[in-house]
């Protein structure tokens, strides 16, 4: 089914996921000013330093392009594009997607433009995190138990904010699965982004080494992730976004280049869909290398191309418990 400007989003959810583009963050007349292209901000003054017990070693890039296409392929076998003929917002647990997309009917969202670190964590957590929580939900009825928990208490509140994506247990615990830091772009940059998914180890072994930005942006996640015991992460100013994971001692992290906010094919929501998806272990997801990143990358070239020549011939094929074999294969190739 084709959207229409007078439809709902979950009219044809695979297409809204597809077309929906986060919609651009002007900052306030008071907001402090935000580097040049090409220059750091030097005011991340996280308050972390060095630890013996903070154990990470080893930091690597996952190439963009194979997880690109890994996300687009989960977002091709999962996501409907029947109409799913709910409404939206549900009027039982206030879920709705809030990115706007010319497509189709979507409520308004109005926040204001952001000069401090609140309103900055407010259109993240209420334009791609609350469209996100919808998604999910309607798409994996389970994970209807999960849901975004409130901002972290932070020392460094005024620069930074944390929440994850948490399920609460009868004796009022909580599992995390995802967590997602926030930073101003004021205070962390275009270009302190990308030193951070290029940094490859912390600055010496001795815990009297004063960390710079990027590595306190390491520690400060890694110190996040390791509090709430969950791997997955999300490190975003809105303006850049990118994707991480640790390894299952956190000795080691994973991590996407920059997305921009505006990213498309797949779209902030789309990758954001499949990271999550892959934290709570949902079939086809991507899963935290064991190995070296170079073993890893060869192994999931070959069956990028696997999966390749599966997609080829279920676009091929009519016969429709043919496509579904194909389909349970497909699945078994990504894991």
């Amino acid at each position: 089914m084709l959207g229409g400007a007078g439809t709902p989003g979950t009219s044809n959810l695979k297409l809204y996921l597809t077309q929906a583009q986060l919609p651009a963050m002007i900052l306030g007349r008071d907001a402090p000013r935000v580097p040049t292209d090409g220059h750091k901000t030097h005011r991340n003054a996280l308050s972390v330093c060095a630890e013996e017990w903070r154990k990470l070693t080893e930091m690597s890039l996952i190439p963009n392009t194979i997880l690109d296409d890994h996300a687009s392929e989960f977002i091709q076998m999962y996501i409907p594009s029947h109409d799913l003929r709910v409404a939206d917002p549900d009027e039982d647990t206030g879920d709705r997607l809030t990115v706007p997309c010319s497509l189709f009917r979507i409520h308004d969202t109005i926040i204001g433009r952001p000069s401090d670190m609140h309103r900055v964590s407010r259109w993240v957590t209420e334009f791609p995190l609350a469209t996100l929580q919808r998604v999910l939900h309607l798409v994996f009825p389970h994970t209807q138990e999960w849901s975004f928990g409130a901002v972290m208490a932070d020392p460094d509140d005024d620069i930074v904010s944390c929440v994850t994506w948490d399920r609460r247990n009868a004796d009022r615990s909580a599992d995390s699965a995802v967590a997602v830091m926030m930073q101003p772009p004021w205070i962390a940059s275009a270009a302190d982004l990308d030193s951070f998914v290029h940094c490859r180890r912390p600055n010496g072994d001795e815990t009297e080494v004063e960390y710079n930005g990027k590595e306190r942006m390491w520690a400060k996640l890694w110190d996040t992730c390791a509090r709430r015991n969950c791997h997955y992460f999300v490190v975003t100013t809105y303006w850049g976004w990118v994707f991480g994971a640790f390894s299952r001692g956190r000795t080691r992290g994973f991590v996407t280049s920059v997305k921009p906010y505006n990213a498309c094919s797949p779209t902030i929501i789309e990758f954001l869909t499949f990271w999550f998806a892959s934290a709570m272990q949902i079939s086809g997801g991507w899963v935290v290398p064991e190995v070296r990143l170079s073993s890893w990358t060869a192994m999931t070239q070959k069956k990028s191309r696997s999966r390749s020549i599966i997609s080829a011939v279920l676009t091929w094929c009519n016969c429709r418990w043919l496509k579904l074999s194909l389909m349970s294969i497909s699945a078994w190739v990504t894991c």
